[in-house]
């Protein structure tokens, strides 16, 4: 179901958006494309003008009877006795044709002098899009017996429950305005279009499909940004909004430019559930395809619209949350990267969210300790220390929500979290910290620290490498992996060896240290690091300012900090003319 009736208008160039490295996890499909390209594509379901369909959305009868489908609460507007429009909330259920079933009581009765009435239908589509249609007519008490019990049957099988059937009436529609979002220009439908479209077949699952899909396979969703729409700008963050059985509506958000909408129509129409799936897998394949330059593109790239201009959106905050091991050197991190702003006309705000420190080297704009005393949660609910510190979740929003009412608008914060790393690792404390960031409008990146004398051997090397990659999937957020304390080795050459990799020199060191039946996960271990370059290291040495310099310039482009200021232009004055005395 489409619920958005206007043409999406703005065609503009593409600008490169690029997806991670890793191919798609998809929660239907996952192909290997280390060994062979994919078998499956759009070719092998549908002609080669894929994206051509010309039927690319439902038409606004079809989205205004999805919509009475799937939602069974709406207003209900008449004149009051006084002459008044007054509308109150009531319960409906919709019989084949669509007609709206009503159960009104004495006093709802009363509210009507004449029949003319309307009736307001929302759906929200998670948070990101609310479609919306009013039906317009008037309300009938039938009298005929068999019809009643018609309606009766109706409302039981919306409802499962009986009722009087002197209590139901029905809405005789007359024309309907459907809308595809709040602030759009809605159009209107005719009683028999209404009555004569037939609902999505997709309505009762779309939903369920578009929570997995944003759930499992949002790297999907970021590569059709590239691959299926024509855009200009770049993409922060994709979202699937609905599905229907012509195509898919993503909703995207840009720093620069705002919320856009692009829809991304089906090559055929899908008629359930699993032609759905299968649809949706088939185009992630061929967009991985064309990225890898295994198919031609041989499809027409679908325009944006936008949803809110770039003065009405809001600026967007930009953070670090800076984790790692206990002793990795974060606090100190944190310390160096304050006074290093300081002496360049950088304003940053640190915030610490680790309840057991005990001292700062850094003045704190946040500080945990002010929510929660770790020790007095500990012995009242008899937890450890890593359970008080899990504790924390229950109150973390509330506190954040109100600690960042001062901090937006380009502000620049850096998180300094404990040392306990189950919580980036797979608890979800650090997770939801992260998504309450995002919805308030902030560009968040991960620092990871990991002690470069931790670096020693080859074992130690594949062992932070998955402690990093474990993060980096935990919290799915831009990564920087930081080794610290690099002052304090006295055999750089040792390091260096790990931070320009050589795989095989690698895996025959690895193998070395460990029992032979060992080897095939050792293997496999080095592939994911190698094939994938998913974890790299930089290094950082606190007494050198080109050190600090180069770690901070790799966060700020991670997360797209000052790409959206002003150019300023610096006026010089005149050259004096030379004096030719």
């Amino acid at each position: 179901m489409l619920l958005q009736t206007q043409c999406l208008t703005s065609h503009l160039p593409l600008l490169p958006f690029h997806p991670p490295k890793p191919i798609s996890k998809t929660h239907f499909f996952n192909p290997n494309p280390l060994r062979t390209p994919p078998r499956c594509s759009l070719s092998a379901v549908s002609d080669p003008t894929h994206l051509q369909n010309p039927t690319t959305k439902p038409f606004p009868a079809e989205v205004s009877r999805t919509i009475l489908e799937l939602v069974s609460v709406g207003t209900l507007s008449t004149l009051t006795q006084q002459g008044w429009p007054l509308g109150i909330g009531v319960r409906f259920a919709v019989d084949p044709q669509g007609t709206p079933v009503l159960c009104l009581d004495g006093s709802d009765r009363q509210l009507s002098i004449d029949r003319r009435s309307s009736l307001h239908v929302q759906l929200e589509q998670f948070g990101l899009r609310t479609p919306q249609c009013t039906i317009l007519g008037s309300i009938d008490k039938p009298e005929d017996s068999k019809f009643l019990k018609y309606l009766h049957s109706v409302w039981r099988k919306r409802f499962e429950e009986e009722v009087d059937e002197d209590l139901l009436y029905v809405v005789d529609v007359d024309r309907v305005l459907q809308m595809e979002d709040f602030r759009e220009v809605g159009t209107w439908v005719t009683s028999s279009d209404y009555k004569n479209a037939q609902p999505d077949p997709l309505r009762d699952s779309s939903e369920k499909l578009v929570n997995d899909i944003n759930t499992n396979n949002i790297e999907d969703i970021n590569r059709f940004c590239n691959i299926y729409a024509d855009l200009d700008f770049q993409v922060s963050e994709a979202k699937l909004v609905w599905i229907d059985r012509l195509g898919l509506d993503m909703r995207l958000f840009s720093p620069q430019n705002g919320i856009f909408e692009v829809r991304i129509p089906f090559p055929r129409d899908v008629t359930d559930e699993k032609g759905a799936k299968s649809m949706f897998n088939c185009m992630a394949q061929l967009a991985w395809e064309v990225e890898k330059n295994f198919h031609a593109p041989d499809f027409e790239k679908q325009p944006s619209k936008s949803k809110g201009s770039k003065p009405g959106y809001p600026k967007m905050g930009y953070a670090q949350l800076v984790i790692g091991p206990a002793g990795s050197g974060k606090s100190t991190y944190c310390s160096s990267l304050h006074r290093h702003c300081l002496d360049n006309g950088r304003t940053l705000h640190i915030v610490n969210l680790d309840p057991a420190a005990e001292h700062f080297d850094y003045p704190v704009a946040l500080d945990i300790r002010e929510l929660i005393n770790l020790d007095d949660v500990m012995e009242e609910l008899g937890l450890g220390p890593n359970g008080g510190l899990i504790h924390l979740e229950d109150n973390l929003d509330d506190w954040l929500a109100e600690g960042l009412e001062d901090y937006l608008d380009d502000d620049y914060l850096v998180f300094d979290c404990p040392g306990q790393i189950e919580l980036f690792s797979h608890v979800p404390m650090l997770r939801n910290f992260v998504d309450h960031l995002k919805s308030k409008s902030f560009n968040v990146c991960a620092v990871y620290l990991l002690d470069s004398q931790f670096m020693t051997d080859v074992t130690k090397f594949i062992s932070g490498c998955m402690a990093s990659l474990s993060a980096m999937v935990q919290l799915e957020l831009p990564h920087v992996n930081i080794l610290s304390k690099m002052d304090l080795v006295t055999n750089k050459k040792d390091i260096e060896d790990f931070l320009n990799p050589e795989p095989r020199v690698l895996l025959t060191e690895l193998n070395k240290r460990m029992a032979p039946q060992f080897a095939k996960l050792n293997k496999a271990l080095m592939e994911l690091v190698d094939d994938y370059s998913m974890v790299s290291f930089v290094p950082l040495d606190l007494r050198k300012e080109s050190s600090i310099r180069y770690v901070l310039a790799q966060i700020d482009t991670s997360i797209q900090f000052g790409e959206d200021a002003d150019v300023k232009v610096k006026d010089f004055d005149p050259e004096a003319p030379e004096d030719e005395s």
